[in-house]
């Protein structure tokens, strides 16, 4: 079982870890839902190694505490304790982001 960082405790300002990583799911989702043609967009732009569902599927069986602290570590303009605020957009690209760029997930996660 892992643990929450500090800082991305504190950036929860009192969230749930839990809640805050379904809020990114949701967000991710509506992403897709609503803005179909600029999500794909940013699929191809970063092109993770996955599609759209296996990134809602590794998104769903990732540990939310994982997840939230690398989400944490590269997000600019996302708060941990304001996601549903976010543009749905914005957690994709983040997200995307994570999957592709971070050196923090190439080496927590993909290891």
């Amino acid at each position: 079982m892992s643990v929450l960082g500090a800082e991305t405790r504190a950036a929860l300002n009192g969230v749930q870890p839990w809640l805050a990583w379904d809020q990114i799911q949701t967000q991710v989702f509506r992403a897709f839902e609503c803005q179909e043609d600029e999500a794909q967009a940013l699929m191809e732009k970063y092109q993770p190694p996955f599609d759209r569902m296996g990134l809602n599927l590794m998104l769903q069986d990732l540990d939310p505490k994982v997840g939230l602290d690398n989400f944490h570590y590269i997000a600019q303009g996302v708060r941990l304790d304001q996601i549903m605020k976010a543009k749905p957009l914005k957690v994709l690209e983040e997200i995307l982001r994570m999957v592709t760029i971070s050196d923090k997930w190439q080496i927590e996660v993909l290891v």
